[in-house]
C-alpha cells in the first residue's frame, strides 16, 4: 500500500484524524460523533506519522487537521 500523505510505498500505520488521546475531552466528545472520532488514514509509520506528531500537538490536529482532502 501507499502512504495516503506522501504516496510512497512503505510500512504503514493507521493515523486517527482526531488523535485518540483527545477523544474523552469534553469539547471533542460534544462536537464529533463516534464515527468521526474513528476516521483516519494509513500513513508511513516512521516518516509521516512521526513527523506529524513532532510538529503539531494533538488538540490542534483534532481541531484543525481532521478532514480528509
Amino acid at each position: 500500500m501507499k502512504c495516503e500523505l506522501c504516496g510512497r510505498e512503505n510500512v504503514l500505520t493507521f493515523h486517527h484524524l482526531i488523535p485518540t488521546c483527545v477523544h474523552s475531552n469534553k469539547w471533542f466528545a460534544k462536537n464529533y460523533t463516534d464515527a468521526e472520532l474513528s476516521k483516519g488514514i494509513y500513513i508511513c509509520e516512521m516518516d509521516c506519522h512521526k513527523e506529524i506528531h513532532k510538529l503539531i500537538d494533538e488538540k490542534e490536529l483534532g481541531r484543525n487537521y481532521n478532514k480528509m482532502c
